[in-house]
C-alpha cells in the first residue's frame, strides 16, 4: 500500500512485520533441527515438543496482532472507496481491486457466473487471506526470479542486446509515461526471457490408490522433478544452454507441460499473471 503522507507511517507496523518474518525463519530452523519423529509409541515428536507448543502459542498471538492491524487498514480503505464519487477513478492497487471485487466499482463486475450470484463483496477475512497470500507466496518468489533474470542477462550479452532493442522499439526512450496493457502485450522477448530463466533453474493423496501398477497408501506425498522435465531433450534442443529464442519457435507453446513455471491443474499458481506482469515490467522499467 502506498503511503499518502508521513502521518500514515507507523514504525510499529513495520517492526511487527519484521518480527513475524523472523519468527517464521526461526520456527522453520527450530523444527528442522530440534524435533524428530518419535520412533517410540506416543503422539508427539521427542524431545522438545513442549517448547515447540509454547513457541507456537506465542507465534499465534503475534499473528492476531498482525491481522488486527490489517483489519484497520482494510476498513480505512473501504471507507475511502465509499466516500469517493463514482465518476472519480480509484487508486490502481491490489487492495483496492480486492475490496471492490463483486461490487459496481469493479471494472470487471458481473452479477452472475454460471448461474451463481456474485453480488456479495468479500469479507475482511477473505480480503486478509488474499493479501497475506500475496505477502507470503508472491514476494520472495518474485524477488528471487528477478535476481536470476538479472544474472542471466548479464551473462548473455546477446540476449541483453535483443531485450534492449525490443524495449527501445516500444518506448522510444520515453522514461516518463507509464507502461500500458498494450505495451505489455508487445514485450514478447522479455516474456520469453522470464520463461527461459524459470526453465533452466507435492501433492498428497487422501486415500490409497493404484498408479502405473503401484499401490500408494493414503498420505503419500508426490513431488515433481521439474529440472528433469525442463531439460528433457525431447522438449527442447540443447537444454543446458540459456537460449530465450527457443520460446519464439512456432508450435513450442503447444507443449504446455514442458514448462512447470507455475505448475498446473487445480493447484496452479493463482498469481501467475500478476507475477509475469511484475517481472516483465521491472525489466522494462530498468532499461527505459
Amino acid at each position: 500500500m502506498i503511503l499518502k503522507s508521513f502521518e500514515d507511517f507507523r514504525i510499529g507496523d513495520y517492526l511487527l512485520l519484521l518480527s513475524t518474518i523472523l519468527t517464521i525463519y526461526v520456527a522453520q530452523y527450530y523444527y528442522k533441527y530440534f524435533t524428530r519423529v518419535n520412533p517410540l509409541p506416543g503422539p508427539f515428536p521427542f524431545p522438545f515438543i513442549g517448547n515447540l507448543i509454547q513457541f507456537y502459542w506465542w507465534f499465534k498471538g503475534d499473528f492476531k496482532v498482525f491481522y488486527r492491524r490489517l483489519d484497520e487498514i482494510f476498513k480505512k480503505r473501504r471507507q475511502e472507496i465509499e466516500n469517493t464519487s463514482l465518476n472519480k477513478p480509484l487508486p490502481n492497487d491490489m487492495l483496492t481491486s480486492v475490496i471492490t471485487a463483486n461490487t459496481p466499482r469493479d471494472v470487471n463486475y458481473t452479477k452472475t457466473v454460471g448461474g451463481e450470484a456474485l453480488d456479495r463483496p468479500m469479507t475482511y477475512s477473505e480480503i486478509g487471506g488474499i493479501i497475506f497470500d500475496g505477502f507470503l507466496g508472491g514476494s520472495d518468489t518474485t524477488a528471487n526470479a528477478i535476481s536470476f533474470i538479472i544474472y542471466y542477462i548479464a551473462r548473455n550479452p546477446d540476449v541483453k542486446k535483443k531485450m534492449i532493442e525490443e524495449i527501445n522499439r516500444i518506448f522510444q526512450g520515453d522514461k516518463i509515461r507509464p507502461i500500458t496493457e498494450n505495451d505489455f502485450q508487445k514485450l514478447k522477448y522479455c516474456e520469453v526471457i522470464v520463461k527461459e530463466v524459470s526453465r533452466i533453474f507435492p501433492r498428497c493423496i487422501e486415500k490409497s490408490d493404484e498408479i502405473t501398477g503401484y499401490q500408494w497408501p493414503a498420505g503419500t506425498m508426490f513431488r515433481i522433478n521439474a529440472d528433469v522435465i525442463h531439460k528433457n531433450e525431447d522438449c527442447c534442443e540443447d537444454p543446458d544452454k540459456f537460449n530465450p529464442d527457443r520460446w519464439m519457435v512456432e508450435g513450442l507453446e503447444s507443449n504446455k507441460h514442458s514448462l512447470l513455471m507455475f505448475v498446473g491443474g487445480l493447484r496452479i499458481c493463482p498469481g501467475r499473471k500478476l507475477a509475469m506482469i511484475e517481472l516483465i515490467c521491472l525489466m522494462a522499467l530498468h532499461i527505459i
